[in-house]
């Protein structure tokens, strides 16, 4: 080839060269960058943010998800997870069959309160106990149609199984203890009482989403489950032995008019005051709280239920139900009342409805929350238009798992490499798939055991995926043990597979491994609760492993390795380990530095500066070179996404969706803000001219302008 042909070939090879570089530079190929994890490894100065932030395009992604975007190529692609409609019009039904019922029950019970506050011949006592018993039955009926109407919205009964079992348990109790109350003199009713009361036992311990944790005095919540369990039988039958010894009243005078209407205001009064007490003091027993709890239902510092009172069945059948409902009172106060052998029907009548309502919401809050179908889906979307190009459901869960706010069906991100790439589900399996959407393979015998759900990703090195799993179990539990395990990327196949020693109580481990080259070999690093351990990547050999104590309750922020130190954090601080201390199985621990947050999202290292943000709102920056905190910041907010590094930024956002720019400096610097709208857990992307932020309901694309009006190169992260 002649050195004319050269030049020219040249010439056509360097600009496919750079192009081919510089669009591989932007992609995002799993958690934190993957190949980076965390580590800017360029000072590239190439985004400017100072200017007003703004949305190029946001797109609306079905379902509910918390995984972060991957970019390859010109595609995006994340998980996402929502309900089929399996079993829909049978949920439909049992809604609609619960508000009519609590309403026909509130209905007669209204009626006979008025009877018997009103009904002459009963002396005072036989009265006032009438009114109390009256009462109840109207509080009952009325806070049943709380929970019946309202419960999903105000409770979140949606996302949690473990609530829903609790709440429909004690409906249905409260369901089946008007029996007695509305035939005080049916002894067989108190025997019926009871033994429905047992029966509701031994269906709630059946049911019940964990019962792994019964009858287990060490754990709070669950000495409460146990009760739930177990109150019913024993107060069924103890309310049936006092009702069966019990004397029928006698009939002596009768209650002037003062008297009754004061026990009408008593019986139909102050009962819907009542319920609505009970009500609300039954959602600020939902929140957990872990100090004073305000107006708004917040705790200081626990996730808050997300509250809204919309009725099941929206606000004009209730307006229209609740006005047929005081028409019936009315008309059966004035009629029905006048009429004894009616009368003497409206309690047989309560206490079949109050049956058939127990029956229902047992149904609707404790069996089918555990039969919903929960669909896993990956979405692709164009990155140019925001357009979704397709969306595959690649696995089903039948299981909903009682997931707290911060985490969702979808929340591990897509780990990508070389033709493909991987999508975790957990319980619902990991999948492998090509860009175009196909399933390549599927893995569904391994799992990840915690009440919390995932918080882990992926990873994928030289063709490897790898999978930590630090299960959340008890002593005596069956099954597998904690374990690492790494897959081929191409096929599925199975390459290795180590135990490790973490399957104790509330020891679930939320944190993704990282890929490091020490000594010349591709190493995996895993943060348990116990300990900090090295694997080969190629063929899962325990390379060392160092006992390292995490301190704080929940084992969240991945680590974050240069070449001389892995920066592990947890609630106290920063520990910096030498990593050749720790492959010598010396003492590794070569500085700390005090940090608190109880959960401390992932840091980026960007310029010998690792910054990290917690759930408290506070923003840190520590250099590492001087081993101590260079500035710290109260953003405010909550923070569970990570930290990203992008041009002279870093970029923060807190769990409202608000994104925070400051400079990539030793000195705080705050560039601007904006307000997504949303609320957002996923770790942002960077772009070479933006970036990207999934929101729970959209994902978003922020623009900025380039610094100094140059050519953009490539983002780091």
């Amino acid at each position: 080839m002649t050195v004319r042909y050269i030049n020219v070939f040249v010439i056509w090879l360097l600009p496919l060269i750079f192009f081919a570089l510089s669009g591989a530079a932007q992609d995002w190929l799993g958690f934190h960058g993957l190949e980076r994890q965390g580590v800017a490894s360029e000072a590239a100065r190439n985004v400017d943010w100072s200017g007003q932030l703004q949305t190029n395009w946001h797109t609306p992604i079905r379902g509910f998800g918390y995984s972060s975007p991957v970019v390859m190529q010109d595609g995006i692609y994340l998980t996402t997870a929502y309900e089929t409609q399996k079993g829909k019009s049978l949920r439909d039904g049992l809604a609609y069959s619960n508000q009519a019922l609590s309403l026909v029950l509130a209905v007669i019970a209204a009626i006979l309160a008025i009877g018997a506050t009103t009904a002459s011949g009963y002396g005072r006592w036989v009265s006032l106990l009438n009114g109390c018993r009256s009462f109840f039955i109207m509080s009952a009926a009325l806070l049943i149609l709380g929970i019946c109407a309202f419960g999903e919205g105000v409770f979140s009964l949606e996302s949690s199984t473990l609530r829903s079992w609790k709440i429909g348990t004690a409906a249905a109790f409260i369901g089946f203890l008007q029996i007695p109350f509305l035939m005080p003199r049916w002894k067989l009713g108190s025997v019926m009482f009871a033994v429905l009361a047992t029966a509701l036992t031994a269906a709630a311990y059946i049911f019940f989403p964990l019962q792994d944790i019964y009858v287990n005095t060490r754990i709070s919540g669950a000495i409460v489950c146990t009760a739930v369990i177990l109150l019913p039988a024993l107060l069924g039958w103890a309310a049936c032995i006092s009702l069966w010894r019990a004397k029928a009243p006698t009939s002596v005078g009768s209650p002037p008019a003062p008297v009754r209407a004061t026990r009408i205001l008593l019986c139909c009064g102050l009962a819907p005051m009542f319920a609505v007490a009970a009500f609300w003091g039954l959602r600020l027993r939902m929140e957990r709280d872990t100090g004073p709890v305000p107006w708004n239902g917040k705790a200081p510092d626990e996730i808050p239920i997300d509250m809204h009172l919309d009725p099941v069945l929206g606000w004009p059948l209730m307006a229209s139900m609740g006005f047929l409902a005081l028409l019936a009172i009315v008309i059966g106060s004035i009629v029905v009342l006048k009429k004894q052998k009616t009368l003497k029907w409206l309690p047989r009548c309560g206490v079949t409805a109050s049956i058939l309502l127990a029956f229902s919401c047992f149904l609707c809050f404790s069996v089918f929350p555990l039969k919903r179908e929960i669909a896993h889906a990956v979405v692709c979307v164009d990155k140019g238009t925001g357009n979704v190009r397709w969306l595959r459901q690649i696995g089903y869960n039948s299981t909903i798992r009682d997931f707290k706010g911060a985490n969702s069906h979808a929340t591990p991100t897509i780990a990508a490499g070389t033709g493909g790439f991987c999508a975790y589900f957990g319980l619902a399996g990991l999948y492998g798939m090509d860009p175009a959407g196909k399933i390549s393979w599927t893995v569904t015998d391994d799992e990840f055991d915690s009440p919390y759900g995932i918080g882990h990703s992926p990873v994928v090195a030289d063709g490897v995926v790898i999978v930590a799993n630090d299960h959340e179990r008890y002593p005596h539990d069956k099954g597998d043990k904690s374990h690492i395990i790494a897959y081929s990327l191409k096929d599925g196949r199975l390459l290795w597979r180590q135990p490790r020693d973490r399957s104790q109580p509330r020891s679930a481990g939320f944190c993704t491994p990282i890929v490091r080259t020490i000594k010349g070999k591709k190493t995996v690093l895993v943060r348990g609760w116990d300990d900090l351990s090295a694997y080969d990547l190629h063929t899962g050999q325990l390379q060392w492993a160092c006992r390292l104590k995490h301190r704080s309750s929940i084992l969240v922020a991945s680590l974050v390795s240069d070449e001389k130190y892995v920066y592990v954090l947890d609630g106290a601080g920063v520990r910096a380990l030498d990593l050749e201390a720790l492959a010598e199985n010396r003492e590794p621990v070569a500085w700390l530095t005090p940090a608190s947050g109880e959960k401390v999202a992932s840091p980026v290292l960007a310029d010998g500066l690792l910054f990290f943000a917690t759930d408290t709102g506070m923003a840190f920056c520590v250099d590492v070179d001087k081993k101590s905190i260079a500035w710290r910041h109260k953003l405010g907010g909550r923070f569970f996404s990570s930290a990203i590094a992008q041009g002279d930024s870093v970029v923060f956002v807190d769990e409202s969706g608000k994104v925070s720019v400051v400079a990539r400096d030793r000195t705080f610097k705050l560039i601007s803000q904006v307000d997504m709208g949303e609320k957002v857990y996923a770790t942002p992307v960077p772009q070479a001219d933006g970036m990207l932020i999934r929101g729970t309901t959209n994902l978003f694309y922020l623009k900025a302008r380039p610094a100094n009006h140059q050519q953009i190169p490539s983002p780091t992260g």
